[in-house]
């Protein structure tokens, strides 16, 4: 006869139990959160008790508002979050909740969480790594762990604003890879923006395409191509294409040996099919026409610049252009 062993079976029910009270997850499911699911349920509802005493003394307070906003990320269908957002929408009065929650507590909640997740190579961990320095700066700003870390990723070209933040999809995230002899430079697929002034030739992007991707550009704002006594006037990513800066003033003259004299235009980037002012992009000696909206392939490897079509002297040019790119293999 078989014997049922009932004790593992009861062992087991057990676990499986208290796995759904505390939020204890299988290796599969939570090997992409590099933080317990629970522990972010326990700083969501502290946020949102300290955003209701918040808003309830003043309907716009900053960090009030961010502490909802964080809440709602990580718990968009509870329905306090829910529940504050319609009274704020309907400017509906709030009193404060009866449980009470400390800002001191809430911030020894955000350093444990940054332990965990500071560190581990991950797009998910990167991103709440930014979310929680962020927050943790809202109660103290002068914290010097939120601050290095923060500046450290603004530097490798990292969003760490709240509100770009809260507008990402954690579940869709992807990985970003660097390139192993020189980790400023990212070599796998991307989305960036990144600000190219006009008084210089070629702004780095610190990416690394490779040939055959596919490179999505949008521009936006001003830049203005400026020369010493000539009125000319600023251009978006198109360029000039209504105005020509290249009258006969911004021509050079040579000698050959015979004595002729021969107009020559100076051009920096000629070789290009573009408007004068206009966005252009680089990768390795590939040059790009980009404009204020461009898909292009890549056809060579290299890093990926972005720079002014300019005629003359970039020395003398003011103002930048907002560029957003995507790097993609279709």
């Amino acid at each position: 006869m078989k014997i049922v062993n009932y004790k593992n079976y009861l062992l087991l029910l057990v676990f499986m139990l208290c796995s759904s009270m505390f939020g204890v997850t299988s290796y599969s499911s939570q090997s992409k959160m590099p933080i317990f699911r629970s522990e972010l349920r326990t700083l969501s509802d502290k946020a949102i008790l300290l955003a209701e005493s918040r808003l309830a003394e003043n309907p716009k307070d900053n960090t009030g508002l961010m502490l909802l906003k964080f809440a709602g990320y990580f718990s968009p269908d509870n329905r306090k979050v829910l529940l504050l957002r319609g009274k704020l929408h309907y400017k509906v009065k709030m009193t404060k909740p009866k449980t009470k929650a400390s800002d001191k507590e809430f911030l020894i909640l955000l350093k444990n969480a940054l332990k965990r997740v500071k560190g581990k190579n991950s797009v998910i961990s990167r991103h709440l790594t930014a979310i929680f320095c962020s927050m943790i700066r809202l109660f103290d700003p002068a914290d010097e762990n939120a601050i290095v870390t923060l500046t450290t990723y603004r530097d490798k070209g990292f969003t760490t604003e709240l509100e770009p933040l809260f507008a990402r999809d954690l579940q869709q995230a992807r990985d970003i890879q660097y390139d192993e002899k020189d980790p400023r430079y990212v070599v796998s697929n991307i989305k960036k923006a990144i600000m190219v002034p006009a008084d210089q030739p070629w702004t780095d992007t610190f990416v690394k395409v490779e040939a055959g991707k596919f490179v999505r550009v949008k521009a936006f704002r001003v830049w203005e191509m400026g020369d010493v006594g000539k009125n000319i006037p600023a251009c978006d990513a198109d360029g000039y294409a209504d105005f020509n800066p290249l009258d006969p003033n911004r021509k050079k003259v040579t000698k050959k040996k015979k004595g002729k004299k021969v107009v020559v235009k100076k051009y920096y980037k000629s070789n290009l099919q573009a408007f004068p002012g206009s966005l252009l992009a680089k990768i390795g000696k590939k040059s790009y026409p980009v404009g204020r909206e461009a898909v292009f392939r890549a056809e060579t490897s290299g890093i990926l610049y972005f720079g002014p079509y300019e005629w003359a002297d970039y020395s003398d040019n003011s103002g930048a252009l907002q560029v957003s790119f995507e790097i993609s293999d279709k």
